[in-house]
């Protein structure tokens, strides 16, 4: 009955679904003057420009000379992919300023299909990203095909699943399984030692009554 209570508890705990830790990480290309090209890789994302798009430059905006973001501006086809180098993310949000595209829209695309339109206009832009089609992503794609566009990107935030810590709670429950079971088999043992110790006992005592129960004569002839 033991092991049978032992099994259940087991395929119980198995079945417990502990939370995972979440690590919150905002990607803001840093400080400084600095102007340079992308590929760019910073708290485990890389942003690689897509094949046969205009370059994107990453440095200081004009009327804030001390954040850094990403940009593009260009008159054909540009796009650029921010791929995740810590397995699946959710993007949760990124800010965007000085977006313009002629007749036509930037748009972001998950790796899951999910498609996303970034509204136009000059003033910075926080764009937040539903949990549908942008949850355990491995990369997204930020693109535009048109004369005249443009685009400013900063503070790509997101968040990643770590692996889940072992809860002190799955460690008691086992441990005190480990304990019952031993116990059982402590028990079993002993109840098993003192079953032989009572078939000893009863062995003797019916030696010995018989021994008793033998006529004299015949103890003599036997002697």
């Amino acid at each position: 009955m033991k092991l049978i209570v032992l099994s259940c508890a087991i395929v119980a705990i198995a079945s417990i679904s502990f939370p995972s830790c979440y690590a919150d990480v905002v990607v803001d290309f840093g400080t400084g003057n600095t102007f340079y090209n992308a590929p760019y890789t910073e708290d485990g994302l890389t942003l690689t420009p897509l094949p046969s798009s205009s370059a994107w430059t990453i440095g200081p905006w004009n009327s804030l000379p001390n954040d850094n973001s990403i940009s593009t501006s260009t008159n054909g086809f540009t796009g650029l992919r921010v791929a995740s180098n810590v397995g699946l993310i959710d993007l949760l949000s990124f800010d965007v300023r000085g977006v313009n595209a002629f007749q036509a829209t930037w748009q972001a695309t998950s790796s899951t299909g999910a498609v996303f339109t970034v509204p136009s206009g000059n003033t910075t832009n926080t764009i937040s990203f539903p949990p549908t089609g942008w949850t355990g992503i491995s990369y997204f794609d930020i693109s535009v095909n048109a004369a005249n566009s443009s685009l400013r990107m900063d503070n790509i935030r997101f968040t990643t699943t770590a692996v889940p810590e072992p809860s002190s709670v799955l460690f008691t429950i086992l441990s005190g399984l480990v304990i019952i079971a031993r116990q059982s088999v402590r028990s079993r043992r002993i109840a098993a030692a003192g079953q032989d110790a009572r078939c000893s006992v009863r062995a003797s005592q019916n030696l010995l009554a018989g021994w008793h129960t033998v006529p004299q004569h015949s103890r003599a002839s036997s002697s």
